[in-house]
């Protein structure tokens, strides 16, 4: 293996900078960055604590890292401070609706349907029962980010869906 993450870092920033990173990472065990193969950038890949003394400063400290990480071209695979693709997989999300959410059951359907068309690694399939409907969404996804990305899409929907049959329209302000 080449360079590591740590070397390559604490070469290129300052060493209140590295040392923020380093006990951010626990001495580089844990892994505070996620390799976009696709376009070859760095991202973060933890969350920064609210018990920390300077989270702004962390944060700071990851996005350099991140710039500094992507424009090296480097491969730093098989590194600790790096996650590996392991969190790929499938699951299934179960949502039933009793008779009386017919209405939330098909809106939701169709706005699924119009999801799965367009987004991969979403697949739903419906089915009505005696007492009421379900929906078994099945995401397959290839790490946590896209996990979350689909799970939070549906969630939306399903949101949307019912807010829609309620007749509760969204508010927003503008920025």
């Amino acid at each position: 293996m080449g360079e590591t993450v740590a070397s390559y870092l604490k070469a290129r920033m300052t060493r209140e900078t590295y040392d923020r990173l380093e006990a951010a990472s626990m001495g580089w065990t844990k892994p505070l960055f996620v390799h976009d193969r696709e376009t070859g950038l760095f991202e973060c890949n933890c969350l920064v604590d609210g018990d920390d003394d300077e989270p702004d400063a962390v944060l700071d400290a990851l996005c350099l890292a991140c710039e500094l990480l992507s424009e090296s071209g480097l491969d730093f695979s098989g590194d600790r401070s790096i996650a590996t693709d392991d969190d790929s997989g499938s699951i299934d999300l179960e949502y039933t609706f009793s008779l009386e959410e017919e209405d939330v059951y098909r809106l939701f359907r169709r706005l699924l349907e119009d999801l799965t068309a367009t987004e991969a690694g979403i697949h739903a399939r419906f089915q009505k029962y005696v007492g009421g409907f379900s929906v078994v969404v099945r995401l397959n996804f290839s790490h946590s980010y896209e996990y979350q990305r689909q799970k939070d899409a549906v969630g939306w929907l399903l949101h949307l869906a019912r807010r829609r049959v309620a007749d509760v329209p969204f508010r927003g302000t503008r920025l």
